[in-house]
């Protein structure tokens, strides 16, 4: 029965999140098929590497500096970097992404106020669900290798399991701490009509503005 409850409350968190409003207003923008994955070989990337190597050779970097500008190191800095773009908070509670058909206006693709539910979950994944951390943190993969930055679709499976650790937080505060419960879910409540208060005034002239844009 509780695995029934949680299932539903995972639900439920998805479907208040900013991410899946926009997936429900523009689903064909969420085809994985849309995805451009980076490789080492790509040109843009080497001619990046060109130049930065040109700099080194006339400039008085040192010869270790010189060698670490190669293609193997930088396209491992790149694919750390753009796991960690998946973890940051910036992006997650306040600005997303910058296409607004994927993030709604003026928020991030998750709800701030989730944050605590989420923390909480964390503490009891950590004690008696390790697996779910180590699908948490295997989630920011996927994003790694996509080229776009602060792409939403590649981390999709990172919004799916956050939901499943804030299902779990939320949980454990109905059976163990009602009062903290209530203000944090009220908090959250409020938090969401905010988001949805700017989602209904400004997203779909926010959007056709971009769109209109980009044409």
């Amino acid at each position: 029965m509780d695995k029934i409850k949680l299932l539903l409350i995972t639900i439920l968190f998805i479907i208040l999140s900013p991410w899946f409003f926009s997936f429900v207003m523009f689903p064909e923008r969420f085809n994985p098929n849309n995805l451009t994955f980076s490789t080492i070989n790509d040109q843009l990337f080497i001619d990046n590497i060109n130049y930065l190597q040109g700099i080194t050779r006339d400039s008085s970097l040192t010869f270790p500096s010189r060698l670490v500008v190669n293609k193997y190191t930088m396209y491992l800095k790149k694919l750390i970097n753009n796991y960690f773009e998946t973890y940051d908070p910036k992006y997650l509670y306040f600005e997303g992404e910058d296409d607004l058909t994927k993030t709604p206006y003026a928020a991030g693709p998750l709800l701030v106020g989730t944050f605590s539910f989420f923390a909480i979950g964390i503490a009891k994944s950590i004690k008696k669900h390790k697996y779910i951390i180590y699908m948490f943190m295997a989630s920011g993969i996927p994003g790694a290798f996509v080229v776009k930055n602060y792409d939403t679709i590649s981390r999709l499976l990172f919004f799916l399991l956050y939901a499943v650790i804030c299902s779990l937080g939320f949980w454990y505060l109905i059976l163990k701490h009602k009062k903290i419960f209530t203000v944090l879910l009220l908090l959250t409540l409020i938090n969401f009509a905010v988001f949805y208060h700017n989602f209904e005034s400004h997203y779909t002239k926010a959007v056709s503005k971009q769109l209109y844009i980009f044409k």
